[in-house]
């Protein structure tokens, strides 16, 4: 998989909002693409686990979102830490 991303900062943007409409459309095979890229796309440790918990939650892997929210200010994500939370007390004692 070629994870290399043109140096437009504009490009880089569409394609990581395009990531989060994938969320919305259900696009599971193109959020797990850009998920894999972000690392490479996104210097900024907070912008990066922000879009990665995003993309995750779309991915309905709600543990794994918080990690990546996990250590970040409270006021970063605030709504998304809700839904995550949410879903996971709503999933059966025995889900994963």
């Amino acid at each position: 998989m070629n994870t290399r991303m043109p140096e437009l900062p504009e490009v880089r943007r569409l394609v990581v909002e395009a990531g989060f409409a994938a969320v919305h459309l259900g696009l599971n095979s193109e959020i797990r693409t850009i998920l894999a890229a972000l690392p490479g796309w996104i210097d900024d440790p907070v912008v990066l686990a922000s879009c990665q918990a995003t993309l995750l939650f779309g991915l309905n892997k709600p543990t794994e979102a918080l990690e990546r929210l996990e250590g970040l200010p409270d006021d970063v994500c605030p709504q998304l830490r809700e839904l995550l939370h949410a879903r996971l007390a709503a999933r059966p004692a025995n889900a994963a």
